[in-house]
């Protein structure tokens, strides 16, 4: 998780990171598709 989250690293500076364009794609998607499947879950208990 800590190369998903590099707030959870506060020794960088704010203006010193330099994300990858490819990185922020890659973790975005893996969120929407976590998002995706909790609330696929949750709707499979529910219904």
């Amino acid at each position: 998780m800590a190369l998903i989250h590099p707030a959870a690293r506060p020794s960088m500076p704010l203006s010193k990171r330099k994300f990858h364009p490819a990185l922020c794609l890659l973790t975005g998607f893996v969120f929407i598709l976590g998002l995706g499947l909790l609330v696929h879950l949750v709707f499979n208990l529910v219904v």
